[in-house]
């Protein structure tokens, strides 16, 4: 430990943290944990190079998002989504926590990682995994419902699992070494651990998207944005959040909700709009030029929103891909 160490690794955080606020949790989960494992819990919670270090860190992030948030109020909604603290008395909650773990990591690597941990026999390398861990749970316990919901928020499990997992490959390299004298059974362990390896990746592989997929994501955008002459005065219903639509198609415009959403309002015991008051919201001086669906599984679970629209506008351009809806005429009247 040295202040020039101390500088250069608060200002790491910083950056890091400024770039993805959620990664503070198992940053600040380490260093807590080294702190006290070095100086004692009492010592460790109020030594100066912690205080030091968290206030470093946070400080470029707290400005940036509490702007972003108070002042020009474009992260206010996704606030607002996050925290749902009443998921933690439901079981699906917990049950869909424990489903996306194993979509992530798999069950067997994370009982692994877990039982690495306690075979850390050195002080500091459990400190810091105990550190990482502890950081990952309370990340959970506060994003509650992108925890039950999306994958991707358990992608800091992967690090934190595989340095657990050093203990428990240790353990059985010793064992190798001692048990394969001879080079063939050396190569017969090597060739076991590369077919694990490559039965692994072709699992996690084929899930993925093939090009031509892909391709046609990229075509049907082009078209699509070629139809309604690239207008910045939409309604889409897209998968992604729209975002590959809106880029490959050269367009904007306002994202109709998706189930999922619907979902989250439920869930915050808010009241849900109808078709007519979501138009108003997304569209209240009636400019928006087209009605743009993408997402025909989300649009036959949209029944209500699908009789809104042919009943009260023109069908612009149709295909399997896509379906254009017409929005230029006053199909209702304007918000008061």
């Amino acid at each position: 430990p040295s202040r020039p160490r101390l500088a250069s690794a608060a200002a790491a955080s910083a950056f890091s943290i400024l770039v993805k606020p959620i990664c503070v949790f198992p940053i600040f989960g380490a260093f807590v944990s080294l702190s006290a494992s070095r100086h004692g819990m009492r010592r460790g919670v109020a030594n100066a190079s912690l205080l030091a270090f968290i206030a470093i860190s946070v400080l470029p992030a707290s400005l940036f998002y509490s702007y972003r948030t108070l002042i020009s109020a474009d992260l206010q909604e996704q606030v607002q989504t996050r925290f749902l603290f009443n998921l933690l008395l439901h079981e699906f909650y917990w049950r869909g926590w424990i489903r996306l773990i194993g979509r992530v990591i798999g069950y067997p690597a994370f009982l692994a990682a877990l039982l690495g941990v306690l075979l850390y026999t050195h002080r500091k390398p459990r400190a810091l995994l105990l550190g990482l861990w502890g950081g990952y749970v309370v990340f959970c316990l506060i994003f509650t419902y992108h925890i039950h919901t999306h994958d991707y928020y358990h992608l800091q499990l992967i690090p934190i699992v595989a340095l657990s997992l050093g203990s428990v490959a240790k353990l059985i390299t010793r064992s190798l070494t001692q048990t394969c004298t001879r080079w063939y059974w050396r190569a017969a362990a090597l060739g076991i651990f590369a077919l694990a390896v490559l039965l692994s990746s072709a699992q996690v592989l084929r899930g993925q998207p093939a090009d031509s997929e892909l391709e046609d994501r990229v075509r049907i955008a082009h078209e699509v944005g070629h139809v309604v002459d690239h207008s910045t005065e939409t309604i889409y219903l897209a998968p992604y959040y729209g975002k590959p639509l809106q880029y490959h198609g050269g367009i904007s415009g306002s994202r109709w909700p998706n189930s999922g959403d619907f979902r989250v309002l439920e869930l915050q015991a808010k009241p849900n709009p109808s078709v007519q008051e979501w138009f108003n919201q997304l569209d209240p001086t009636c400019e928006k030029e087209f009605f743009i669906v993408t997402d025909f599984e989300e649009f036959q679970l949209q029944d209500e929103l699908r009789q809104f629209l042919v009943q009260n506008f023109a069908i612009l351009a149709q295909s399997q891909d896509y379906l254009i809806f017409d929005l230029r005429r006053d199909a209702f009247p304007p918000v008061e």
